[in-house]
């Protein structure tokens, strides 16, 4: 009787058994993850912009103890990564040799890293250097951005009162009024011109200090 309730037990423990080491994640864990990475990516690319950074090379470096950060690459060849160990954010661009044309297809190993390393800072420090920035660099570049807004401003009221000169001179010339108007267009049409390729300018600038001032 006992060796039947045994019968089955080499076949039990012959059978494989799959355990699940990392759980899937459920869905509000993922948006978590999600929004830690953002803040991580923001956080490096800020103080990026600040010169909050170290730079130096590296002949090795050990990946495994590094996670890629999912964003767009710094002058198009640096990746983010952040050392698991010591949490520092680091944009890492491989160095290799350039080659001839044939070799162009052949995966080269890198001989170097060229490694940007984020200064590391809390969060009430990386907060205070943000208001630094906002009070010190951003000022800069509103003094600037209004600069060049008075400027057109300037330049598109020189052109008004030469486009009116002209007119004035060729109707004291004896033209009609319609001659003064196309002979001033065709004397300032230079002017006109400039007006309107800084104001296409303006408008992309004034789009990029929006951004730059919402970052």
């Amino acid at each position: 009787m006992e060796q039947n309730q045994f019968e089955g037990l080499d076949a039990i423990e012959q059978e494989e058994v799959k355990i699940n080491l990392k759980p899937e994640l459920k869905e509000y864990e993922k948006l978590l993850l999600a929004e830690q990475e953002r803040k991580l990516v923001e956080k490096a690319r800020t103080l990026l912009s600040y010169g909050c950074f170290e730079q130096k090379e590296e002949t090795v470096i050990d990946f495994t103890i590094y996670s890629r950060l999912e964003t767009k690459k710094f002058k198009g060849k640096y990746d983010l990564y952040q050392n698991i160990e010591t949490g520092d954010l680091v944009w890492i661009c491989p160095l290799i040799e350039a080659g001839d044309d044939e070799d162009k297809d052949k995966v080269k190993k890198p001989y170097a890293y060229d490694c940007v390393i984020i200064d590391k800072m809390d969060e009430e420090t990386y907060q205070e250097v943000i208001k630094a920035a906002n009070h010190n660099l951003r000022s800069l570049a509103s003094v600037c951005y209004k600069g060049g807004i008075i400027g057109y401003i300037v330049l598109l009221v020189f052109t008004v009162v030469v486009f009116i000169n002209n007119i004035i001179a060729y109707f004291d010339a004896g033209n009609t009024f319609f001659n003064a108007i196309a002979g001033s267009i065709n004397s300032t049409g230079v002017f006109f011109g400039f007006d309107v390729l800084i104001a296409l300018v303006l408008v992309v600038v004034s789009i990029k200090f929006k951004k730059y001032k919402n970052q």
